[in-house]
């Protein structure tokens, strides 16, 4: 598995693309060190690395394990969303532990086989998990006995290298925590997934132990820090591209809506997904991608833009057939030329108002702008 750190990280930088209160953003960091829970009885008289070998044993039904034949066996995506699929999509618990298991997936499969190789008795590469005997680290050239890479008590194993990482990670990166909260939340968790331990203190206990480390940084021998940034930012990328269908719950749409006024009238153009005129608007919310849009559709016009506001909405679209939750960045803009291929007309605050369509669909934009919620 990733280390818990790596988990995190890359959880917090989900975060940034979805639209979750604090409660729910509580709930899904917990879920998301769920599947780690320990739901296995352990002798305490067995060593380290006989207990970790029982736990690992667990994790084939807690992390849904089927493919026995790769060296490293990661989770089984499809399996978890056949069960879960709608829990994924309405309790943020499910969908936390569904990251997880997408994060020890995308790390497994895609990640570890750049760092590191792994070889069989003459020392060829080998996917077969029965065959490998060494594993080489790319890093350094290193070849290690496939039992001490995987050992917990290896000075030079894979979980030593975690120990190591989590300390830079945490020097560099703000995980800032209400234990207390998260504590008090751990028992009141709905936890739909009947493969785990539904309580997570114990995780969150050790989350809690890991980020008061305040060992010395040591040098990475496996891992590089580049390579783990790049990482945290394509798993996020990736989960979101392809789950994209689980996350209409969840995601922030970001839009550019723009405030175009001759008088006392704003121009709107006919939208036949949506049925309605609507403010002139586009996606993304940067200046570059209103540019983009204003050089598309109004190709004969010079343009102004200025930044006047942001609005956040929970509101049906029409065009995807369900509620989403819409991050609106509010532009107001000056054309020299109205010219468009888009079907414009200018209505007035009062049309705006009184169009039952318009109210029905985009009433929180109408009054966002003629309210003055902005500053034109």
């Amino acid at each position: 598995m990733p280390s818990f750190i790596i988990h995190e990280i890359t959880a917090n930088k989900l975060f940034e693309r979805l639209d979750l209160n604090e409660l729910d953003r509580k709930k899904f960091l917990i879920a998301n060190l769920l599947p780690d829970e320990k739901n296995v009885k352990l002798d305490p008289n067995l060593s380290i690395d006989e207990r970790h070998n029982l736990i690992q044993k667990s994790k084939i039904k807690t992390h849904f394990r089927t493919d026995m034949h790769y060296p490293l066996s990661y989770p089984d995506l499809d399996l978890f969303i056949s069960k879960y699929e709608e829990s994924i999509k309405n309790n943020v618990v499910t969908l936390g532990y569904f990251f997880h298991l997408y994060v020890d997936y995308y790390f497994y499969y895609y990640y570890i086989p750049s760092v590191i190789d792994f070889l069989d008795i003459k020392h060829n590469k080998t996917m077969e998990k029965s065959d490998v005997e060494f594993i080489l680290i790319k890093k350094t050239g290193k070849v290690l006995n496939e039992p001490d890479f995987f050992s917990k008590v290896s000075s030079s194993g894979i979980y030593e290298e975690y120990n190591r990482l989590n300390r830079h990670l945490i020097k560099k990166y703000s995980l800032d925590y209400d234990f207390d909260g998260i504590y008090d939340l751990c028992d009141k968790l709905e936890v739909d997934i009947e493969e785990t331990n539904p309580n997570g203190i114990e995780v969150m206990k050790t989350l809690e132990y890991l980020l008061n480390d305040k060992s010395n940084l040591e040098r990475l021998e496996i891992l590089d820090m580049d390579s783990i940034e790049e990482f945290f930012d394509t798993v996020v990328s990736e989960f979101i591209d392809k789950y994209k269908y689980l996350l209409n719950n969840y995601l922030m749409s970001y839009h550019s809506i723009l405030i175009v006024k001759d008088e006392d009238k704003y121009l709107q153009y006919y939208d036949d997904k949506w049925d309605s005129y609507l403010f002139l608007n586009c996606r993304g919310s940067s200046i570059d991608d209103v540019d983009a849009y204003l050089a598309r559709h109004f190709k004969d016009s010079e343009h102004e833009i200025e930044k006047c506001g942001i609005l956040k909405s929970i509101k049906y679209s029409w065009s995807h057939k369900c509620f989403k939750h819409y991050h609106h960045t509010f532009y107001k803009v000056k054309l020299s030329n109205v010219d468009s291929d888009l079907t414009c007309k200018w209505m007035s605050a009062e049309e705006l108002q009184n169009d039952t369509r318009i109210q029905e669909v985009n009433h929180d934009i109408v009054d966002y702008v003629i309210n003055d919620k902005y500053m034109y």
